[in-house]
């Protein structure tokens, strides 16, 4: 495949490990999320509904390949299987681009298989920097990426997740979970930042997502459907699910993803491209869409 002219050079997906839609809102809603404001502001807030069991696995499953659960495998921490080869969002980028100009890299506090099951294959042409002690460490690390790999086109996943940490200890709402937001939103504006001091940031595009949120007042994520795609990119739906992502990323990268095999699950969330309504995977029963500012 070629890359069409008009296109983005590079992209940086930041994920926010179990951060609710509402709690973003609250956060915007009183000034506590600059660097997201800033974002929307030219861009969009897309808001993402998971059609799948709410966590990591199956989450970040869906987001870094663009499958439902049925082809990858991923149902859930407790039932899952390997995704097959070729089938990630990094693979398929390194595919694509076939130069030793373009690096996809992961950044990721836990390791890759907590979050992304694989063969290996993720690891064998990417760069992942896995297990970092804290987001601060995770920060730094993809300071230093962008520095090292400045000149080059790229594909970053940066995970940060002392935000589902924070509510599984403290619960859903507490003062240390949204301290743990206003840690990690600052934490994407220093990479933010330095995409700018770089001369990168029109290149590139930004986006932001988490996995799953809480259940509302608890420390669990049983039934916590409502989520969010946050980009600089003004050109996208305001409403989506999780497999939309990979192929939004995809597609403004460059890349004809009508082509991939097999078909994707979700489709790019651009404008011009009508949405598809799907319950493939029913929201577990009893879950309400929660999306209000409080």
């Amino acid at each position: 495949m070629q890359k069409a002219a008009g296109f983005y050079q590079n992209a940086i997906l930041f994920g926010w490990d179990g951060i609710a839609r509402h709690l973003v809102k609250k956060g915007l809603a009183y000034g506590y999320l600059p660097n997201l404001k800033t974002l929307i502001s030219t861009g969009t807030f897309v808001a993402i509904d998971v059609l799948h069991t709410t966590d990591s696995k199956a989450g970040w499953a869906q987001i870094l390949t663009g499958y439902d659960p049925e082809i990858t495998g991923v149902f859930s921490n407790n039932n899952y299987q390997v995704i097959p080869k070729g089938y990630t969002i990094f693979e398929r980028l390194h595919k694509f681009y076939d130069s030793d100009n373009f690096i996809a890299a992961g950044i990721i506090g836990r390791s890759i298989e907590a979050i992304l099951p694989s063969y290996g294959s993720v690891q064998e042409k990417n760069l992942l920097i896995c297990c970092l002690p804290n987001d601060e460490a995770t920060c730094v690390r993809a300071l230093e990426f962008l520095n090292q790999h400045r000149d080059k086109q790229f594909f970053l996943f940066v995970h940060f997740e002392e935000t589902d940490l924070a509510a599984h200890i403290f619960g859903d709402g507490s003062r240390a979970q949204f301290a743990s937001l206003l840690a990690t939103e600052a934490r994407t504006g220093q990479i933010i930042t330095k995409l700018k001091q770089l001369g990168l940031y029109e290149n590139s595009l930004v986006y932001i997502t988490s996995d799953h949120g809480f259940d509302i007042g608890k420390r669990t994520h049983h039934n916590a459907p409502c989520v969010f795609l946050i980009s600089k990119d003004h050109n996208l739906r305001r409403q989506g699910e999780q497999a939309d992502v990979a192929p939004t990323i995809m597609n403004r990268l460059g890349l004809d993803t009508d082509k991939i095999q097999p078909p994707l699950s979700g489709q790019p969330l651009l404008k011009m491209t009508p949405p598809v309504s799907r319950s493939v995977y029913p929201i577990a029963k009893g879950a309400k869409l929660l999306d209000k500012v409080f």
